[in-house]
């Protein structure tokens, strides 16, 4: 239809119309001298706007009560709720622990993660007190201080790769092992009990986590170091989960731009989306052959899928591809699933990150994070829908009702 009649059509003035073509909200392709705009960019425009007034009405809902009082374990299970975040970031990460480490163990806490030269990456520091919070991150900065700092103690536990506990740190060989220029400065971030433990990845040391008290009387004990492994040993999951989540945004960025390249040199011809030409794109695409990757017609089946795919779930080939995605989602997923397909579909969004659990071979059931988009023709006509899988990485000792058998332990 052509732009006046998109414009009836969405109830809407045709300068209005014109307006969101120019700006890119509506899409319609210059045909001559007019535009002509189908029927899915018309769709796709009205549940954008539909989810943004559902979205603003969301936001606007008043915030009740709520305490920032947490305990040890709501810590653990806030890093374990962020293993299956699609956004999570390994900044946000040792900023958390840093602040609610403070909280529920400090008096300070300091998480530092290094690059592969033991340079430090990235490094937070929090404290109950702001004012010491703030002289700390400025002793830090100011010094260049990292693991090697502290006195060498977690340099010793970055080194030797254990937890050091030390409950009672004798004062004079604090004085000594200080840079001296922080020495004015002891007095007001006092320093009596240490307990420092590194994040290991794949058997090297990434980072440490360090906490102080500021009392003599409150010394660390083996309970709190058995707690600090167990907080780092989530913080390393969350390590490897923020590096796949990075991969797998650049390897969907990278399937959409080639796949959308493929689909518009041909555009409205079936033979462009033939399982052999998107198998051909992901053999051609860098990092496609290191994770799971599907590609799924508008309705839902499976029109192709790399090697990785087809080893992960045990099936071969000609079992995947055709299959329809509800025909290996967990039943209790289903509803869930299809919702969330129909929100790409329908235009409502081009990109979707969810948690879903698959029926592989055998009738084993595990848990991915699925970074999807879309890959829409010129007149915004769906064609494609990408699938990049990544596994949901948990402690052995995690222990959640609705997940328990339905994700690997590492």
């Amino acid at each position: 239809m052509n732009l006046k009649e998109a414009a009836h059509h969405l109830g809407v003035h045709y300068q209005t119309a014109y307006k969101w073509v120019r700006a890119g909200d509506l899409i319609a392709v210059r045909v001559g001298g007019r535009y002509e705009v189908s029927p899915a960019a018309i769709q796709r425009l009205e549940m954008a706007r539909a989810a943004v007034l559902v979205e603003g009405e969301s936001i606007a809902a008043p915030v009740v009560g709520g305490s920032f009082e947490i305990d040890p374990e709501d810590l653990i299970e806030e890093l374990e709720a962020l293993v299956i975040d699609p956004c999570v970031a390994f900044p946000a990460i040792v900023a958390l622990v840093a602040r609610r480490g403070a909280a529920v163990l400090g008096d300070t806490c300091i998480a530092v993660v290094n690059n592969e030269d033991g340079r430090v990456l990235y490094q937070s520091v929090d404290h109950p007190n702001p004012d010491q919070a703030a002289i700390l991150t400025g002793a830090l900065h100011l010094t260049k201080s990292g693991p090697a700092g502290f006195g060498g103690i977690a340099m010793r536990a970055f080194t030797e790769q254990r937890v050091v506990r030390i409950p009672h740190l004798p004062q004079d060989w604090l004085r000594r092992a200080l840079r001296p220029e922080l020495l004015q400065h002891l007095g007001r971030c006092p320093v009596h009990s240490v307990l420092a433990a590194p994040v290991i990845v794949e058997g090297a040391s990434v980072g440490v986590v360090v906490f102080t008290r500021d009392t003599p009387n409150h010394p660390y004990t083996e309970l709190d170091a058995s707690y600090v492994q167990r907080l780092v040993e989530r913080m390393a999951l969350l390590y490897q989960s923020a590096q796949e989540i990075e991969a797998a945004w650049a390897l969907r960025g990278e399937l959409v731009k080639r796949l959308t390249r493929v689909v518009r040199s041909h555009p409205h011809e079936a033979a462009a989306t033939s399982a052999e030409a998107i198998a051909d794109v992901l053999n051609a695409t860098p990092g496609a052959r290191d994770v799971p990757v599907a590609i799924f017609d508008p309705a839902g089946s499976v029109l192709a899928l790399n090697q990785v795919a087809q080893r992960v779930s045990g099936y071969d080939d000609d079992t995947l591809v055709g299959g329809t995605f509800e025909a290996f989602t967990h039943p209790d997923d289903v509803e869930r699933e299809r919702a969330n397909f129909g929100r790409l579909v329908s235009g409502e969004l081009d990109y979707l990150d969810t948690l879903v659990r698959r029926i592989l071979i055998g009738e084993r059931v595990s848990a991915f994070v699925s970074h999807r988009a879309v890959v829409r023709d010129v007149d915004a006509t769906l064609r494609l829908v990408i699938s990049v899988f990544r596994p949901v990485r948990v402690a052995k000792d995690f222990v959640d009702p609705l997940m328990v058998g339905l994700v690997s332990r590492h």
